[in-house]
């Protein structure tokens, strides 16, 4: 356990201080709120999915791939539940992506447009009335 808090930590991936807060609130794990709670992440996680959802795609497929694999050939009976695991957890990435990208559309397009934007200068030099 030891060498995977360290990675983690090193990755920025884990805070202990966040886990304590949800223990101790005995609260459910809130999974993407960091991402929800934050417009300007939101919209860089949705643009990311929605300019490389291939590339995307392609670098989940590469690390099921082998999982499948071990899973059907290779793993005991013991291991298929964590192999199977791991393919759910990899395929949820891409559907969390994509339940970024829609939430990011959604919130964009029910914003109301200001006014100022909406109007049409058509009196003010530059912009004839056609």
């Amino acid at each position: 356990m030891e060498l995977l808090t360290k990675y983690l930590l090193e990755r920025g991936l884990f805070q202990p201080t966040d886990v304590v807060k949800l223990v101790l609130g005995q609260k459910e794990v809130p999974i993407g709120d960091e991402i929800l709670n934050n417009d300007d992440l939101l919209e860089r996680v949705a643009g990311m999915y929605q300019s490389n959802e291939k590339a995307l795609e392609a670098v989940i497929r590469a690390r099921i791939l082998p999982n499948i694999i071990e899973l059907l050939l290779r793993a005991r009976p013991e291991e298929t539940i964590v192999l199977r695991q791991v393919i759910l957890e990899l395929v949820e990435v891409l559907n969390d992506f994509k339940k970024y990208s829609d939430e990011h559309t959604r919130r964009k397009e029910s914003k109301p447009i200001p006014i100022e934007d909406n109007v049409r200068k058509d009196n003010e030099p530059g912009n004839p009335v056609l």
